[in-house]
């Protein structure tokens, strides 16, 4: 069933090339026209389906006749010199075949270069078939959800390359899913790429022969990287005090990478075959995770990454880990300044001393208060007003000598419930709410 499902997709692709070339000729785009009709035959599933049809041989001698390269008639004639022209030729300068993504998947990545001679304005088509031990890997063995990879009953993969000069430099590639191939088996498994480049007036269904042809050998990759064995995801609880752990990798030689690692976490000692996790010391009192991948190629295609995630205690006197330590110093206060928008600012930026904090979040707050200074201002909606920035502590002992926060006179001063004198209060939290250190009572005349 699949097969018959296979020719019926196969000739519905010869049928619209044949039109289309059809609709070419009737514009008299003679030489566009025999491009389609040429690439219809060789898009035909097999001799059978274009060796009998007249009407498209008849349409492509007409279109030959028209350009004067009907073939075997001779052409020259049409020479000034009276000689005969130059024949067209190609000849492949670099093959390279390699694992890589193919539409979100693995697959098969052919990229070929080569030089095109008397084939200007014309196109050649590039073409690769594949063989693995010696057999050619052919429909039987395809998925039918990759039909476009089909043709003559093969699996292949071919592009159409436009000519531009006499003597012209081409690069192209092509790409190809594994899963093309229909194969339970082929992790580490040696292919062969057969690459062949013809000329827009050949005809492969006809036995005529490549104008230049290469082979490439290539192993297949897994699917997946191979972490400790066969799994998606790594789980590790980490104690405060920090420390390392080693893990066993596969990939079939392929480079693996890490994506998402945060400050605290660190891959040492990497090799083809393995890794280690170090994982810091925690000096904050509050539990810590993170999640990170180990993939192959890109780590947002499916199947070929393995996550880790790492649950960290909090710092406790049992295990040697010590509580941060952070300061926060008298602000220096600015007022009115005009900012980029027009718009009037206050101005606070305090000196913050942290320790122990090292890969940690950290949000330096801006709280208003009535005189009071236990009255939260309000805006409009009841909603307390403040502001906020943060930074991320990359050293075990950081200093900011100016962390600078603003907000509107506006948001503060028009208050519905401002009081003559209002008070504000700068807190630094870590990421998770705790107080690391406060500077309350600062005050600001606001009628």
């Amino acid at each position: 069933m699949f097969l018959t499902t296979g020719v019926a997709q196969a000739q519905l692709k010869y049928q619209d090339l044949k039109n289309q070339g059809k609709a070419l000729m009737d514009k008299h785009d003679y030489a566009g026209a025999i491009k389609k009709f040429n690439y219809a035959k060789q898009r035909a599933v097999d001799r059978r389906d274009h060796v009998g049809d007249k009407q498209l041989q008849g349409w492509l001698n007409e279109c030959n006749s028209k350009v004067g390269r009907k073939r075997g008639s001779g052409n020259a004639s049409t020479n000034q010199n009276n000689s005969s022209p130059q024949k067209p030729s190609a000849k492949i300068e670099d093959l390279r075949v390699y694992n890589g993504e193919v539409n979100g998947e693995l697959g098969i990545r052919i990229k070929c270069s080569f030089y095109a001679r008397n084939l200007k304005g014309r196109s050649v088509r590039v073409k690769s078939t594949f063989t693995l031990n010696n057999r050619t890997l052919s429909y039987e063995d395809g998925d039918p959800e990759y039909m476009e990879y089909v043709e003559y009953k093969e699996v292949c993969v071919s592009d159409i390359v436009e000519v531009e000069t006499a003597e012209d430099y081409k690069s192209v590639e092509l790409h190809i899913p594994y899963a093309a191939f229909r194969l339970t088996e082929f992790y580490e498994q040696e292919f062969k790429a057969h690459l062949e480049i013809f000329d827009d007036e050949s005809s492969e269904a006809d036995g005529d022969p490549p104008m230049a042809k290469a082979d490439k050998k290539f192993v297949a990759l897994p699917v997946s990287v191979f972490v400790d064995g066969n799994v998606n995801t790594k789980v590790i609880d980490a104690p405060a005090a920090g420390g390392f752990s080693i893990h066993n990798v596969r990939t079939g030689g392929e480079p693996y990478y890490f994506s998402g690692l945060p400050d605290w976490c660190h891959v040492e000692n990497q090799t083809s075959s393995s890794f280690q996790i170090k994982v810091d010391k925690n000096f904050s009192t509050a539990m810590r995770s993170c999640d990170f991948s180990v993939h192959v190629g890109s780590v947002t295609s499916g199947g070929n990454k393995v996550r880790f995630y790492i649950n960290q205690e909090g710092g406790s006197g049992d295990d040697g880990a010590q509580g941060a330590v952070a300061t926060i110093y008298k602000p220096q206060i600015k007022h009115n300044v005009l900012g980029a928008d027009g718009v009037k600012y206050m101005q606070v930026c305090p000196r913050v001393t942290v320790s122990g904090m090292r890969g940690q979040q950290l949000y330096l707050c801006l709280y208003f208060y009535q005189e009071d200074d236990q009255t939260p201002l309000v805006d409009k909606n009841g909603d307390p007003i403040m502001t906020y920035d943060e930074e991320t502590a990359v050293y075990e002992n950081c200093d900011w000598t100016e962390w600078c926060l603003r907000i509107a006179n506006n948001d503060f001063l028009l208050a519905p419930n401002a009081t003559s004198v209002v008070v504000f209060d700068l807190v630094l939290k870590d990421e998770n709410g705790n107080v690391l250190a406060r500077e309350d009572g600062f005050k600001v005349q606001a009628r």
